[in-house]
Parts: C-alpha cells; sequence; structure tokens
C-alpha cells in the first residue's frame, strides 16, 4: 500500500484504490475501495467530495451537542398536547438521558444502544412501556440524522424489543359490551350518582376521549334539541392546576352525531346539576394563550370545580368491579365500546376515525373515501339501534332544552 499524488487516494497495488473523504456529519473518514484505473479512483473521490462535503453538510462542523442537550432543544420544538408533552419529557429524562445522555450525539454507537435495550428489557417494565422508551430514543436519534449531526441512526441496524401487538394493548384492559356499560351506568344512577351515569352513558354513544368529556361545554352542543357535538378543546389537570387545551390532534376538531338517547342523558344531568361557568387559562404548544370562558356540563360534586379526568377514571373503574366485568375498565375502554359498536353497525372506517378524532388508519378507504351525511347518520342510527336493543331507553321526562337550552340562549 502505497501513497499517491492525490490527497485522500491510496494505491493498494493490483489496480486497487482506497478513496478516503471526511464527512463533517459524523467527523469521520468515509472510506470506498476502487478497481481500475487511478482515473476512477479520482473519478470517485471527486464525486465523494460532492455528496460529503455538500454545502449543507458543512453547518456541522461545530462540536456536536450531547445527546441530552440535542434531546432537550429538539423535543421543545415538537407540537404535542400539553400533558403529551409532559409524559414523553418524563421518559427522556428518566429512561433515555440516564443512559445515553452524557454521549456526543455523533458517537452513539450501535453496540451502545443495543446495550441500552438489553438493560431496558432487564428492567422488569411493562412490555408497553419498553416500547414507549424505545420508540423515544429512536425518534430522537431519527432527528439528529434529520438536522445533519450523523448520517445514521444507530438504532437502524439493531432490532426492536420483541413485542407482540397484545403486549402493546393497554395491560388487562376490558372492553366492555354496550349492555355491560350502561350496567354501570344503571349502578352509579341507583346510588343517586345521576352525574356518573351520564358520564358513561356520554362516553358510551360518544366515543368521547375523556379529557373531552371533562371539558364538555354548552357551547358545543347544538340548540334547542341537540343533534351535533363540536368539539373543539379539552380539559386536562397538570402540575397542580386546570386547563384547556386543543384536542390531542388536529383531527380531534370534529362534529359528533348524537343519538337521541345521549341528548336525552345530557338533558336529565343538566336538570340535577346545571352546567357551571368557569375562566380558564387557554393552553397551546406547551405555554399559556390567555384565557377562555366555558360552561362546562360536569364538574366535581364536592369541589365545584372542573371534572378531573382522574376523578373520572376512579369512578369508572370501581362501577366496573361493581359490576364484575372481567377486567380493568378505564374512560379509554368505553371509547372502544362506542367504536366496535360502529364498526358491528357497518359504518364506514372513514367515518369511524372521524368521529372519534383519528388520524385516518384506513389509508386505502382514508384515500378514495370521504366522510358524507350519509355515513354520519349512520354513525347516529348505530348508537340508537345499540341502545335500543338492551332496552337502555331513558325514562326520562325532561325536556331536552331543559337546563341546556335555557344556558345555550344566554
Amino acid at each position: 500500500m502505497t501513497a499517491t499524488r492525490y490527497p485522500g487516494i491510496e494505491d493498494l497495488g493490483g489496480g486497487k484504490y482506497r478513496v478516503r473523504v471526511w464527512d463533517p456529519r459524523t467527523r469521520r473518514q468515509v472510506t470506498r475501495r476502487v478497481t481500475g484505473t487511478i482515473g476512477d479512483a479520482r473519478r470517485v473521490h471527486a464525486a465523494m467530495v460532492v455528496e460529503f462535503g455538500r454545502p449543507d453538510a458543512a453547518v456541522r462542523r461545530g462540536k456536536a451537542p450531547t445527546v441530552e442537550t440535542f434531546g432537550e432543544e429538539w423535543r421543545r420544538t415538537l407540537r404535542h398536547a400539553p400533558l403529551t408533552a409532559t409524559s414523553f419529557e418524563g421518559t427522556l429524562r428518566l429512561h433515555v438521558y440516564p443512559a445515553l445522555g452524557l454521549y456526543g450525539i455523533d458517537v452513539v454507537t450501535r453496540n451502545v444502544v443495543a446495550a441500552f435495550l438489553r438493560e431496558l428489557e432487564a428492567t422488569g417494565l411493562a412490555i408497553a412501556t419498553q416500547a414507549k422508551i424505545e420508540t423515544a430514543a429512536r425518534s430522537l436519534f431519527e432527528a439528529a440524522v434529520a438536522e445533519g449531526w450523523r448520517e445514521a441512526s444507530p438504532f437502524a441496524r439493531v432490532k426492536r424489543i420483541p413485542a407482540s401487538p397484545r403486549d402493546l394493548r393497554r395491560q388487562r384492559e376490558y372492553v366492555p359490551t354496550v349492555a355491560e356499560a350502561f350496567a354501570m351506568a344503571d349502578i352509579a344512577r341507583s346510588e343517586g350518582r345521576t352525574d356518573v351515569w351520564a358520564m358513561i352513558r356520554v362516553l358510551v354513544g360518544t366515543g368521547l376521549r375523556g379529557g373531552e368529556l371533562c371539558g364538555l361545554s354548552v357551547d358545543e352542543l347544538d340548540y334547542p334539541a341537540p343533534t351535533w357535538l363540536t368539539l373543539g378543546h379539552q380539559y386536562q389537570y397538570a402540575l397542580g392546576a386546570g386547563f384547556l387545551a386543543p384536542p390531542k390532534t388536529a383531527a380531534g376538531e370534529r362534529r359528533v352525531p348524537l343519538a337521541g338517547w345521549v341528548a336525552e342523558t345530557l338533558a336529565v344531568h343538566s336538570a340535577s346539576s346545571a352546567p357551571r361557568r368557569f375562566a380558564l387559562p387557554w393552553v397551546e404548544r406547551g405555554s399559556r394563550r390567555g384565557e377562555r370562558d366555558v360552561a362546562l356540563l360536569f364538574h366535581g360534586r364536592n369541589t365545584g370545580q372542573p371534572l378531573q379526568e382522574a376523578v373520572l377514571a376512579r369512578a369508572v373503574r370501581s362501577l366496573a368491579a361493581r359490576a364484575e366485568l372481567p377486567g380493568r375498565v378505564t374512560p379509554h375502554s368505553l371509547r372502544k365500546t362506542y367504536t366496535t359498536m360502529l364498526g358491528d353497525a357497518g359504518v364506514p372506517l372513514r367515518v369511524i376515525d372521524y368521529v372519534t378524532g383519528h388520524e385516518s388508519r384506513g389509508v386505502t378507504l382514508g384515500v378514495y373515501t370521504d366522510v358524507t351525511a350519509d355515513g354520519l347518520e349512520r354513525a347516529r342510527r348505530a348508537t340508537e339501534d345499540a341502545a335500543a336493543s338492551v332496552g337502555a331507553a331513558t325514562d326520562a321526562t325532561a325536556s331536552i332544552g331543559t337546563g341546556l337550552g335555557e344556558l345555550g340562549q344566554n
């Protein structure tokens, strides 16, 4: 092996050459072997200079940040709902940074991340939690690649933690049937908890997320007899304070058709517990952006404050246990009851995605179909039929407008 008079090209003998170029993104030499003449080697070298020495790569010639420094700067640019942002921040700080944080973002190797994943598997955390931590770490290094600090992610050739779809589902979650959900609601009503009775029925009849139910306001209903629910916000509670925030995703801003029994349920609840007005902070992208005045349909029975999702979850869990359901039931489980009900009724997937506020998972249907008036009406009929099949129509004598219409006209 001898040096040639051309920098970056070494003669290996026998018509073989080694070509070297400095890559400023990874701060390493990139080498390739060329068989042919010195002219062939020079052409390859020139192409590599163009590929690895391009102007956009020169931006990253300075000292690379540590994984933690890069991760914190990157995290602040993400568009997450406040609680999602808090959860993601905790995942990075509790699990990723302690293991990888002191490394330069550009020097973490495949072996380092493989060891990180082995240690993660040995922690005994739930598989779903391990997968969540791994996904956060992978996303961080993909961002480093996108910003030019690395040529490739060290996770690219490392297998994911083995987790089946069942492992990734909520642990021991049970999705009640419509009849079982109404049985839970009836237990609450028999104990004088009309508010909890209404909450469960509304969750089953609309598929709202827990925070969306807690933030459900009079302004989101049409009058005098509600047939639509127009979602524009959710109520969240974090760090000792409650606030309003946009829905979880852009698709969360949606119109949900209300079956007649859902509207009656809201009327019965409003007649026994009138909506209450609150002036709440509006938080968007993690920053407070003013204040909004809303009349919330659900609020704390004893505190007089807006209903917290954690309180709702405890009530649902307790009722499920008393109804002797075979597993853990959460407000999210009742959301799945709703989507299952619509699916069984033949409501198009694209419509189900829309009324539940999901980004469409039915790629083909999402591209070739649209949300139609007929599809939304079918969703309404599905909730009507499901309730009728178990004899769950309300015996309410209160007018739909009672408690709702009057406030809506103010």
